[in-house]
């Protein structure tokens, strides 16, 4: 039987040690090189060609998120399962609409990670762990419900300023921000919303009348 070839990505070498010994416990796993940066990540991959790339988010020079951003540049023939000590909705869904094939805590059980790695290695995608999903399927009923109270007042402002029309420059003047904050505004506000674009997202504020609430710096 063929083995699941799995490169791990993540910069603590301890984790990283205990991981390999839990993957390779079965027989149908083999941990085939260790990545302590994105940078590397991004070189092994090319390199050893796994079947699965186990992918921390918080990592030095490129983190978990420009790491996918780089590999989506162009095709490939392994899957991306992100193991993360965050578990935020924002970053889980922005991971799985830029592709990722599943999300998994590092907080999991060490059978729920090994299922993992063999479910997404046999093509499953948008692999959840029990936990998370509860949190996803929580925090979508209510962002559908009621989605200003997932954002904060500075993304409300941001958010109101949008639906009106104005541009990122326009709205860091008002704001007295910088275009590059309006933007990280913009990248946190869209997951939260579960939208990927402006015009997404002003939908969104009519759909909810977003545009009433006011928040504060």
């Amino acid at each position: 039987m063929k083995s699941i070839r799995v490169l791990m990505a993540d910069d603590h070498p301890v984790f990283r040690a205990g991981m390999r010994s839990l993957l390779e416990t079965p027989d149908d796993i083999e941990v085939v090189g260790e990545a302590n940066d994105g940078e590397e990540a991004l070189r092994l991959v090319a390199e050893l060609r796994p079947d699965i790339l186990l992918l921390d988010i918080e990592m030095p020079g490129l983190n978990g998120v420009e790491v996918v951003d780089r590999l989506n540049r162009e095709p490939a023939a392994f899957r991306v399962l992100v193991l993360s000590a965050f578990d935020d909705e924002a970053y889980i869904s922005n991971l799985l609409a830029k592709g990722v094939s599943g999300y998994l805590t590092k907080a999991e059980a060490g059978d729920v990670i090994v299922d993992a790695v063999r479910q997404v290695a046999q093509g499953e995608e948008g692999w959840l762990s029990r936990s998370i999903r509860t949190k996803v399927m929580a925090l979508h009923r209510q962002r559908e419900s009621s989605p200003e109270r997932l954002l904060s007042g500075r993304e409300l402002d941001v958010l109101r300023l949008l639906a009106a029309g104005q541009s990122n420059k326009e709205i860091a003047s008002e704001l007295n921000i910088s275009s590059s904050t309006v933007k990280n505004h913009l990248s946190n506000i869209y997951p939260k919303l579960g939208v990927h674009s402006r015009v997404e997202a002003v939908l969104q504020v009519q759909r909810h009348g977003l545009d009433k609430y006011t928040g504060s710096s």
